[in-house]
């Protein structure tokens, strides 16, 4: 027969068990970690990680819901039938970060930084088949100074449509950027513009690094970024059309260069040929705001 005492220290060692197999097995509440959270992480990997510049957002955006009659109706059955939409997510975004690239490389002022991707093995048909059907653009361009007073910089709002200014001088560090030491150092508008210059081979070159990593491995930090925010919006809520939603956005590298393409498009040829001569990568652009189902971004990148 069991005493009291044996008893007791049965059912005490019986619960201490319970307890240190519930801690080995695991089983101990986490609180969810956030997407921003997510974002730190991640992007706390590397030095060596493609860092995502920190783009303004304007304060006075606000969407409104309308029916386009602009090209983005057409841009839809342009990347269905380039076949964008069979694509899986890393496949996309490797060449929507390509054709991007390809946008970006010739306003690069150093030789040595816009380098031409040459192979891809992890991406070897894709890579190959959109260089088939996108011809590259081979001549640098100067960069032009969209404005001429230096008083614009102060103009935070005004700034936000011109996203290489917020580019940052370090390759390892966001901070500072283009428009913080200009200001701080009241450049003249010729040295800002060789700032912005050097800003520009900066990111450019940490672009084609990230290209590389996604052609030997396969994948890279800023994709699992990605690849956190597409899977945030089929489990969770989608993102918001506001301020908050762009800022969002603005955290990946797609939309990020999106911003600056667009910037480029904008204020840096002589004359535009509209988007028919940017189908390629506009079709991209076009999928990738399609599966995030964010199409309101295109409302504010258009109206900058």
């Amino acid at each position: 027969m069991v005493n009291k005492n044996n008893l007791t220290t049965i059912l005490f060692l019986g619960t201490f068990s319970l307890v240190m197999s519930s801690c080995s097995s695991g089983y101990s509440y986490k609180k969810p970690e956030s997407f921003e959270e997510k974002i730190s992480r991640y992007e706390a990997r590397s030095l060596n990680t493609n860092l995502v510049p920190e783009v303004q957002v304007s304060k006075s955006f606000k969407h409104t819901s309308r029916k386009s009659r602009g090209p983005a109706s057409v841009t839809t059955s342009s990347s269905e039938d380039k076949g964008y939409n069979q694509y899986n997510n890393k496949r996309l975004y490797f060449l929507t970060l390509y054709s991007q690239y390809q946008q970006i490389k010739p306003l690069a002022s150093n030789e040595s930084v816009a380098i031409e991707l040459n192979h891809c093995p992890s991406f070897h048909t894709s890579f190959l088949s959109y260089n088939e059907s996108s011809p590259k653009s081979t001549s640098a361009r100067d960069y032009k100074m969209p404005f001429k007073s230096m008083e614009s910089l102060r103009d935070a709002d005004n700034m936000t449509r011109y996203p290489e200014f917020f580019l940052p001088v370090s390759r390892s560090s966001t901070r500072p950027r283009v428009i913080d030491i200009a200001i701080k150092d009241n450049l003249s508008a010729s040295k800002t513009k060789e700032l912005v210059k050097s800003a520009i081979n900066i990111h450019v070159a940490k672009t084609y690094s990230e290209l590389t990593e996604l052609c030997e491995t396969g994948s890279s930090s800023n994709y699992y970024i990605y690849e956190n925010l597409m899977t945030h919006i089929k489990t969770r809520d989608k993102i918001s059309a506001d301020q908050i939603g762009l800022k969002t956005l603005f955290k990946t590298t797609l939309f990020s260069n999106m911003a600056l393409t667009t910037s480029i498009k904008r204020n840096q040829r002589q004359k535009s040929r509209g988007i028919a001569s940017v189908g390629g990568q506009y079709g991209l652009d076009q999928e990738v705001i399609k599966r995030l189902e964010v199409p309101w971004v295109e409302s504010y990148l258009q109206s900058k």
